[in-house]
Protein backbone atom coordinates (compact mmCIF):
# COMPACT_ATOMS: atom_id res chain seq x y z
CA UNK A 1 0.00 0.00 0.00
CA UNK A 2 3.04 2.26 -0.22
CA UNK A 3 3.34 2.63 3.57
CA UNK A 4 6.90 2.97 4.84
CA UNK A 5 7.80 3.11 8.49
CA UNK A 6 11.53 3.81 8.32
CA UNK A 7 14.43 4.91 6.15
CA UNK A 8 17.67 3.13 7.08
CA UNK A 9 21.18 4.32 6.23
CA UNK A 10 23.72 1.66 7.17
CA UNK A 11 27.41 2.31 6.42
CA UNK A 12 28.44 0.45 3.27
CA UNK A 13 24.99 -1.03 2.56
CA UNK A 14 24.07 -0.65 -1.11
CA UNK A 15 27.39 0.93 -2.00
CA UNK A 16 29.77 -0.80 -4.42
CA UNK A 17 32.89 0.61 -2.73
CA UNK A 18 31.54 0.35 0.83
CA UNK A 19 32.14 4.04 1.58
CA UNK A 20 28.73 5.58 0.95
CA UNK A 21 25.51 5.35 2.94
CA UNK A 22 22.63 4.80 0.54
CA UNK A 23 19.20 5.23 2.19
CA UNK A 24 16.88 2.23 2.06
CA UNK A 25 13.13 2.68 2.54
CA UNK A 26 11.70 -0.16 4.67
CA UNK A 27 8.16 -0.91 3.55
CA UNK A 28 5.56 -2.50 5.78
CA UNK A 29 5.15 -5.81 3.97
CA UNK A 30 7.26 -8.78 2.96
CA UNK A 31 6.51 -8.25 -0.75
CA UNK A 32 7.48 -4.59 -0.69
CA UNK A 33 10.70 -5.28 1.22
CA UNK A 34 11.62 -8.12 -1.16
CA UNK A 35 10.99 -5.98 -4.25
CA UNK A 36 13.04 -3.09 -2.87
CA UNK A 37 15.89 -5.45 -1.86
CA UNK A 38 15.88 -6.80 -5.43
CA UNK A 39 15.94 -3.31 -6.94
CA UNK A 40 18.49 -1.73 -4.58
CA UNK A 41 20.62 -4.50 -3.04
CA UNK A 42 20.98 -7.14 -5.74
CA UNK A 43 18.62 -9.76 -4.31
CA UNK A 44 16.70 -11.91 -6.81
CA UNK A 45 13.16 -10.85 -7.65
CA UNK A 46 10.44 -12.97 -6.00
CA UNK A 47 8.96 -15.35 -8.54
CA UNK A 48 5.24 -15.60 -9.17
CA UNK A 49 5.77 -19.37 -9.39
CA UNK A 50 6.80 -19.85 -5.76
CA UNK A 51 10.57 -19.29 -5.84
CA UNK A 52 10.95 -16.49 -3.31
CA UNK A 53 13.96 -14.22 -3.03
CA UNK A 54 16.32 -14.62 -0.07
CA UNK A 55 14.80 -11.51 1.52
CA UNK A 56 11.27 -12.90 1.27
CA UNK A 57 12.38 -16.28 2.63
CA UNK A 58 14.17 -14.68 5.60
CA UNK A 59 11.23 -12.41 6.46
CA UNK A 60 8.75 -15.31 6.20
CA UNK A 61 10.94 -17.47 8.45
CA UNK A 62 11.12 -14.65 11.01
CA UNK A 63 7.33 -14.37 10.97
CA UNK A 64 6.93 -18.12 11.51
CA UNK A 65 9.44 -18.09 14.37
CA UNK A 66 7.80 -15.04 15.97
CA UNK A 67 4.41 -16.77 15.87
CA UNK A 68 5.11 -18.53 19.17
CA UNK A 69 6.45 -15.44 20.99
CA UNK A 70 3.10 -14.76 22.68
CA UNK A 71 3.03 -18.23 24.24
CA UNK A 72 6.68 -17.94 25.24
CA UNK A 73 6.15 -14.74 27.21
CA UNK A 74 2.96 -16.05 28.81
CA UNK A 75 4.93 -19.08 29.98
CA UNK A 76 7.20 -16.70 31.92
CA UNK A 77 4.21 -15.22 33.77
CA UNK A 78 1.99 -18.18 34.56
CA UNK A 79 2.87 -20.83 37.18
CA UNK A 80 4.68 -24.05 36.29
CA UNK A 81 1.45 -26.09 36.44
CA UNK A 82 -0.04 -24.20 33.49
CA UNK A 83 3.02 -24.34 31.22
CA UNK A 84 1.85 -27.56 29.62
CA UNK A 85 -0.99 -25.55 28.06
CA UNK A 86 1.45 -23.24 26.32
CA UNK A 87 3.62 -24.13 23.36
CA UNK A 88 6.65 -21.85 23.22
CA UNK A 89 8.05 -23.61 20.15
CA UNK A 90 10.81 -22.12 18.04
CA UNK A 91 10.75 -18.67 19.61
CA UNK A 92 12.02 -19.95 22.97
CA UNK A 93 15.00 -21.57 21.26
CA UNK A 94 15.66 -18.38 19.30
CA UNK A 95 15.90 -16.21 22.41
CA UNK A 96 19.14 -17.89 23.52
CA UNK A 97 20.82 -17.88 20.12
CA UNK A 98 22.71 -14.99 18.49
CA UNK A 99 21.49 -13.47 15.23
CA UNK A 100 24.76 -13.57 13.27
CA UNK A 101 24.75 -17.28 12.30
CA UNK A 102 21.19 -16.98 10.95
CA UNK A 103 22.15 -13.96 8.84
CA UNK A 104 25.32 -15.65 7.56
CA UNK A 105 23.46 -18.81 6.57
CA UNK A 106 20.54 -16.95 5.00
CA UNK A 107 22.64 -14.47 2.99
CA UNK A 108 26.03 -16.12 2.40
CA UNK A 109 26.86 -14.08 -0.71
CA UNK A 110 25.18 -10.72 -0.12
CA UNK A 111 26.60 -8.57 2.68
CA UNK A 112 24.14 -5.80 1.81
CA UNK A 113 21.16 -8.01 2.70
CA UNK A 114 22.87 -9.10 5.93
CA UNK A 115 23.33 -5.43 6.84
CA UNK A 116 19.73 -4.59 5.96
CA UNK A 117 18.18 -7.28 8.17
CA UNK A 118 20.66 -6.65 10.98
CA UNK A 119 19.63 -2.98 10.89
CA UNK A 120 15.92 -3.76 10.91
CA UNK A 121 16.34 -6.33 13.66
CA UNK A 122 18.06 -3.98 16.12
CA UNK A 123 17.11 -0.48 15.05
CA UNK A 124 18.81 2.30 17.05
CA UNK A 125 20.93 -0.21 18.98
CA UNK A 126 24.72 -0.21 18.73
CA UNK A 127 24.92 -3.98 19.18
CA UNK A 128 26.55 -6.43 16.78
CA UNK A 129 24.40 -9.28 15.41
CA UNK A 130 26.76 -11.71 17.15
CA UNK A 131 25.60 -10.21 20.46
CA UNK A 132 21.91 -9.84 19.58
CA UNK A 133 19.23 -12.33 20.61
CA UNK A 134 17.58 -13.92 17.60
CA UNK A 135 14.26 -13.72 19.47
CA UNK A 136 14.45 -9.93 19.76
CA UNK A 137 15.67 -9.73 16.16
CA UNK A 138 12.74 -11.67 14.65
CA UNK A 139 10.21 -9.73 16.75
CA UNK A 140 11.60 -6.44 15.44
CA UNK A 141 11.69 -7.70 11.84
CA UNK A 142 8.06 -8.80 12.10
CA UNK A 143 7.03 -5.49 13.67
CA UNK A 144 8.69 -3.65 10.80
CA UNK A 145 6.81 -5.73 8.22
CA UNK A 146 3.43 -5.46 9.89
CA UNK A 147 0.86 -3.02 8.54
CA UNK A 148 1.19 -0.97 11.72
CA UNK A 149 4.93 -0.40 11.46
CA UNK A 150 7.42 -0.75 14.26
CA UNK A 151 6.75 0.46 17.79
CA UNK A 152 10.06 1.12 19.48
CA UNK A 153 10.93 2.91 22.73
CA UNK A 154 13.04 6.06 22.37
CA UNK A 155 16.58 5.05 23.23
CA UNK A 156 15.95 1.38 22.42
CA UNK A 157 14.96 -1.56 24.66
CA UNK A 158 17.69 -0.72 27.15
CA UNK A 159 16.01 2.65 27.85
CA UNK A 160 12.85 0.75 28.80
CA UNK A 161 14.82 -1.53 31.15
CA UNK A 162 16.47 1.48 32.81
CA UNK A 163 13.07 3.16 33.25
CA UNK A 164 11.62 0.04 34.90
CA UNK A 165 14.68 -0.27 37.14
CA UNK A 166 14.30 3.32 38.34
CA UNK A 167 10.67 2.64 39.34
CA UNK A 168 11.72 -0.46 41.30
CA UNK A 169 14.40 1.58 43.10
CA UNK A 170 11.97 4.44 43.85
CA UNK A 171 9.81 1.98 45.76
CA UNK A 172 12.70 0.63 47.81
CA UNK A 173 13.65 -2.32 45.64
CA UNK A 174 17.03 -3.18 44.21
CA UNK A 175 17.86 -4.46 40.72
CA UNK A 176 20.69 -7.02 40.69
CA UNK A 177 22.28 -7.88 37.35
CA UNK A 178 24.61 -10.76 36.57
CA UNK A 179 23.15 -12.85 39.38
CA UNK A 180 22.39 -16.55 38.89
CA UNK A 181 19.29 -17.69 40.75
CA UNK A 182 18.04 -21.18 41.39
CA UNK A 183 14.61 -20.34 42.75
CA UNK A 184 12.27 -17.38 43.06
CA UNK A 185 9.38 -17.61 45.52
CA UNK A 186 6.88 -14.79 45.33
CA UNK A 187 5.08 -13.91 48.54
CA UNK A 188 8.01 -14.79 50.79
CA UNK A 189 10.29 -12.72 48.52
CA UNK A 190 13.00 -15.37 48.57
CA UNK A 191 15.76 -15.95 46.04
CA UNK A 192 18.48 -18.55 46.40
CA UNK A 193 21.78 -18.06 44.58
CA UNK A 194 23.26 -21.03 42.74
CA UNK A 195 26.84 -20.24 43.70
CA UNK A 196 28.67 -18.82 46.71
CA UNK A 197 30.37 -16.33 44.41
CA UNK A 198 27.09 -14.67 43.55
CA UNK A 199 26.19 -11.48 45.44
CA UNK A 200 23.43 -11.79 48.02
CA UNK A 201 19.89 -11.70 46.60
CA UNK A 202 17.98 -8.42 46.62
CA UNK A 203 15.69 -7.80 49.62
Amino acid sequence: DGHAFEILSIPGMGSADGREQIPFVVGASVDQLADDAANCLGDAFPSAFGSDSLSAQYASTAQAMNGSSFSYYLSKIFPESSKSLLDSGHYENATVRPTQPFLDKSFPLNAHLRSLFAGIGMKHENIKPSQTSMGVHVTNVCAALSGEGMHYPIGGPRALCHALASVVEQYGGRVATGVSTQELVFGDVKAEATSKKDPPPPP
